[in-house]
């Protein structure tokens, strides 16, 4: 609540395709300056390029830019 007396902003966004449509280098280079755990950063690189399932049970490979 105090956030929103403090804030006049809000921040909308859709993150279905979110990482999808970033360019992977440059996600993982700004993640290795502000994350200090090697094994944090290779888990996100594992689930940023693991396959997805479909609501039907059927998986899908992540289109990687």
């Amino acid at each position: 609540r105090r956030n929103c007396w403090n804030f006049g902003w809000v921040i909308d966004l859709d993150i279905r395709a979110f990482f999808d449509e970033l360019d992977h280098e440059l996600l993982f280079n700004a993640l290795g300056r502000h994350v200090g755990e090697k094994w944090m950063l290779l888990y996100i690189e594992r689930w940023s390029k693991a396959e997805m399932e479909e609501a039907d049970g059927t998986k899908k490979r992540r289109k990687v830019a």
